[in-house]
């Protein structure tokens, strides 16, 4: 099993880091929980990794063998992965056990294109 690294996500451990990431937030934010032992990690991650290309969010992660006992608690995640999905202007989602369909659709729905000179318009 090799994990997919998490390129551009800040890793947090602590409940005040994740409401001060919240408190700060301009963009729609995507918390995902994982570990390096759960064999649906990877994919999950990878699909993450794929469309930041695409969708503009803050993508946040937590190890939930390393993550602090009140983050946890907040976070009421008991199977892996999980995420949760915060946008500036609308309720957002969450899933726990998810695919990577899940996280996908989610972001697509709740996250802004990213624009670029290269689109056709």
């Amino acid at each position: 099993m090799s994990e997919v690294p998490i390129s551009t996500a800040l890793v947090i451990r602590e409940l005040s880091e994740w409401e001060g990431v919240q408190a700060g937030a301009d963009t729609t934010l995507l918390l995902q929980c994982g570990s390096p032992v759960c064999v649906n990690c990877p994919a999950f991650t990878a699909r993450i990794e794929g469309l930041k290309e695409e969708w503009k969010f803050q993508h946040v992660y937590v190890n939930t063998h390393d993550a602090e006992e009140d983050l946890l608690e907040e976070l009421q995640v008991t199977k892996l992965p999980a995420y949760v999905l915060i946008s500036l202007d609308s309720e957002g989602a969450k899933g726990q056990a998810a695919k990577p369909e899940e996280v996908e659709v989610a972001i697509r729905t709740f996250c802004t294109p990213v624009f670029t000179m290269d689109a056709d318009f």
